[in-house]
């Protein structure tokens, strides 16, 4: 009876882990999962170095489809038959300890217990971590237990197993060395454990490094950097690693509380005091009995209880703040195995007396009653707040997006035209992928999008959709508007705390004459953290200088700062057109001395930087400096009569030829800037990039120089193409007051890395370190 009885909890444990399964919304990391795992399959190396220490989990994902239709669904379900292994242990272990009965009790108590249909319902890295575990936990008590060193192997491959899933598997390491500690009735015993152990760590050893080996092209680029110690609220406990002790205890009451809320409506107090009951009253039995007498019964709950402890001690003590509940998996089989020795005990001291086992009986299940709400509607259950609000009420919380997703794939069913799908923020993409077909489209975070793809998208008749935060007061029956959720959970659930989430909303867009503004507002989004920046640049704005910003929906916070108000500022009422913008400028030049752009982001809007370009066409390069984020630069307006010409011939090496030099007086405006225009002829592309140096000086001094890469950087001299004619036209601007008299002028080229002047064959045959160009100024 006892085989069928175990093979029908197994079925009833997939079951209810398989059932209803797109019921709790994805979580970021299973989307972040996912991802990983496309990328591996994929063969692609620009992810974090070991997955984040998920490297196993990740490539178990893999196996499973992650391009296919339902990604989500496949791998949670992926998660479910692992998790059977903790299911499978939990029957083995308490039939070892109390016989059939008992290990009934616990599997089935872990096939309905709310904190394991929580997390193995998910595509997470844990739940694999934890099946691993609970394997070693059953090779290690079948080493002691045998003393076959055969089974030395499974422990070592478990024990990698779960620390490669997840780094934190490294916590059953305590289970092999309690057991050793509290097994053996003999130092003989102990010697030949001990050896037994050390095969088992070899075994780990060999097959960790064999697997990193065998994978080592996939781990990650050289580059690439281990984020749990950073990305996760792990670290090494204060007390430990800085001789902290104040640190660390004041560390642990929250720790502890978040610990207290997790039990429940994971565990339920019921159970876990059963669980502790029966911990204790084992202990007893052995401080009770001789050491030589010890019960295996006795020898391995007291270990399996004991290494539990110190596994959650040893978690507590490397949390930073608070106990994440998925974190704590080893804590599940534990539970249900003692809780089961406990009914057990008690069964056995009330025979068949109804009424207390019933009472018994019914305290565990009205415990369990979360279990069903957990299957059927997972945002209505029971979770600890540290999880509510990550899976349900939290910013990040993916609330909403599977009804979204499905509805782009309601609208789209042309695979030749797929959508273009356009998220807010780069984690919602995570969220959002997770239930696309990976081989047709994906959603892509604005912030990964040139304008140009929205361009071409829209030439190609493809619909685009944007999905984003909806701002208050938004419309969700606006045209535009194909999806709106509002992930009101206050209203949907009554008790439920408020959540912090926006409601979502994904708009839908035919043609760009629809769609490009609001296209071009999620692309490129309202700069308003950057009003610091803003307000340092425009004090250092004079009103002589034309102020421009690219892309253009910067403009309106500039206009709107305190310090423009005497400062002209160029607006186009449609930023996305860069046209209008290049012809609202020209008539505009001859009235300032100076223009001054603004760049922030511009390669999104235009990669081949096509307005620079018309730029360092059309005026002077002058100056480059950053306020932040903020790239900007200054030029010259074309004003004033040429003052003189050189056709010097010189040759820079393989680099080209300088054919000839222009040079133009100070525009009116100001008096203190010459233009200079440099013509090259390319002979052909260089190895290394070279910045050109211009200097205006009298004797040793030098009043005034400009070094750029040519044409503004826009050219450097690893693209020149041979015979091209470039055209580097620069603004040397003098300071205030200078000596009477004639300026030379003189011109060469160094490398950018060594700083090295490239040296030039003048028109005489010399060679010399820069060419000379002649007078400027003076009588």
């Amino acid at each position: 009876m006892a085989r069928p009885m175990s093979l029908l909890i197994l079925l009833l444990a997939l079951w209810l882990r398989l059932v209803n399964l797109y019921a709790a919304p994805v979580f970021v990391d299973e989307g972040t999962h996912l991802n990983w795992a496309r990328q591996f399959a994929a063969g692609e190396t620009d992810y974090p170095i070991l997955m984040d220490g998920r490297l196993l989990a990740v490539a178990a994902f893999a196996l499973f489809d992650p391009f296919g239709p339902e990604p989500l669904w496949l791998t949670r379900a992926a998660t479910a038959l692992w998790s059977l292994i903790n299911v499978a242990v939990c029957l083995a272990l308490a039939r070892a300890l109390a016989g059939p009965w008992a290990g009934n009790i616990a599997g089935l108590l872990y096939a309905v217990l709310p904190y394991a249909l929580f997390h193995e319902r998910q595509a997470l890295a844990d739940p694999l971590s934890t099946a691993f575990g609970s394997l070693a936990v059953f090779a290690t008590w079948r080493l002691a237990r045998t003393q076959n060193k055969w089974w030395s192997v499974p422990l070592g491959l478990s024990l990698t197993g779960a620390t490669l899933a997840k780094m934190q598997g490294v916590f059953y390491l305590a289970i092999p060395a309690l057991l050793w500690a509290l097994w053996p009735r003999s130092w003989r015993e102990r010697r030949r454990l001990a050896a037994h152990l050390g095969l088992a760590g070899m075994a780990a050893a060999v097959s960790a490094g064999l697997w990193l080996l065998a994978l080592g092209p996939r781990v990650g680029a050289p580059g690439g950097v281990l984020l749990g110690a950073t990305a996760t609220l792990m670290q090494c406990p204060p007390a430990l690693c800085r001789g902290d002790v104040a640190e660390q205890v004041r560390l642990l009451p929250g720790a502890l509380s978040s610990l207290a809320d997790m039990i429940p409506p994971y565990f339920g107090w019921p159970l876990t005091a059963l669980a502790l009951i029966a911990l204790v009253l084992e202990l007893r039995d052995a401080v009770q009995s001789r050491r030589e007498r010890l019960s295996e019964r006795v020898r391995l709950s007291v270990s399996l209880g004991a290494a539990t402890l110190l596994m959650l001690s040893a978690l507590l003590a490397a949390l930073r703040a608070e106990l994440l509940p998925r974190y704590a998996g080893f804590l599940a089989p534990a539970v249900c195995v003692l809780a089961a020795l406990a009914f057990d005990r008690y069964r056995h001291a009330h025979g068949n007396n109804l009424i207390p086992n019933a009472a018994v009986g019914l305290l565990i299940v009205l415990t369990l009653t979360n279990s069903y709400t957990l299957v059927t509607a997972p945002t209505r259950a029971a979770l600890p707040p540290i999880d509510e609000r990550q899976y349900l009420t939290g910013p990040y919380s993916g609330v909403g997006f599977r009804e979204l997703m499905h509805t782009i794939r309601d609208y789209e069913a042309d695979p030749q035209r797929p959508p273009l799908v356009v998220m807010g923020t780069a984690w919602q993409t995570l969220l959002a992928n997770s239930y696309v077909e990976a081989r047709v489209w994906r959603a892509q975070a604005a912030l990964d999008l040139t304008w140009a793809d929205a361009q071409n998208a829209f030439a190609a008749g493809r619909t685009v959709y944007v999905l984003d935060e909806a701002p208050p007061n938004a419309d969700p029956n606006a045209p535009d508007v194909a999806g709106f959720v509002a992930r009101d959970f206050a209203a949907r659930n009554p008790g439920a705390r408020p959540g912090e989430a926006k409601p979502l909303r994904l708009r839908r867009y035919t043609t760009q004459a629809a769609g490009a503004p609001t296209l071009f507002g999620a692309l490129f989004p309202a700069p308003e953290g950057l009003l610091d920046h803003y307000d340092q640049l425009l004090a250092e704005t004079t009103p002589q200088m034309l102020l421009v910003a690219y892309p253009q929906h910067q403009a309106s916070f500039i206009i709107g700062r305190p310090g423009a108000v005497n400062q002209a500022v160029v607006f186009t009422p449609h930023p996305w057109q860069m046209n209008l913008l290049v012809e609202t400028l020209p008539p505009l030049l001859p009235d300032y001395a100076m223009v001054r752009t603004v760049f922030l982001d511009e390669t999104r809007f235009d990669p081949q930087r096509a307005f620079e370009g018309w730029l360092a066409a059309s005026l002077f390069h002058e100056a480059e400096r950053h306020f932040g984020p903020l790239r900007v630069v200054d030029w010259a307006t074309p004003a004033g009569r040429l003052l003189e010409t050189w056709q010097p011939n010189a040759r820079f090496d393989e680099l080209g030829v300088l054919e000839r030099v222009d040079v133009f007086e100070p525009t009116p405006a100001s008096g203190e800037r010459l233009l200079v225009r440099a013509t090259y002829r390319a002979t052909a592309p260089t190895a290394a990039p070279y910045k050109i140096f211009v200097h205006l000086y009298q004797g040793d001094r030098i009043f005034a120089q400009h070094d750029a890469q040519p044409v503004g950087e826009l050219r450097p001299t690893t693209g020149w193409r041979p015979d091209e004619l470039i055209v580097d036209q620069l603004s040397l601007r003098l300071p205030p007051g200078p000596p009477s008299g004639a300026y030379q002028l003189r011109l060469g080229f160094y490398a950018v890395d060594t700083q090295q002047r490239l040296p030039v064959v003048l028109a005489d045959g010399q060679t010399a370190e820069f060419v000379v160009l002649g007078n400027v100024g003076g009588d």
